[in-house]
């Protein structure tokens, strides 16, 4: 379980947040003039709306390479992000119960009936 004073997803950058935003309402405007167009025909403001829509989407992915560089900042998943949690230590044998689990009754107690 990870630390409470390391959460184990960072939040956003403010950068990130509005490229994700930039490039999520694109792609909402997009979807969105494709929906109404299919069902109401074609028209101006419709066309408008999605070649907003695909511009939103276009130009913020270049937005988003150039103020993020996820080249230069990803996860390095060959080590593991250390939680506090030791796997290694030895943990101590936890003591077997004198009673016995349920369904597990002893011949003795069926044998008297």
């Amino acid at each position: 379980m990870p630390s409470p004073s390391k959460p184990v997803r960072v939040k956003l950058s403010d950068s990130e947040q509005t490229s994700a935003f930039i490039i999520g309402g694109g792609m909402a405007l997009t979807m969105i003039a494709t929906g109404l167009a299919a069902a109401r025909g074609t028209t101006a403001n419709l066309e408008a709306m999605f070649f907003l829509g695909a511009l939103a989407l276009v130009g913020g992915i270049p937005l988003w390479l150039v103020w993020t560089r996820p080249w230069k900042n990803f996860d390095d998943w060959s080590t593991p992000q250390y939680t506090g949690h030791e796997h290694d230590a030895v943990h101590e044998e936890h003591p077997q119960s004198e009673t016995p689990a349920q369904g597990n009754a002893s011949a003795d107690e069926h044998g008297k009936h």
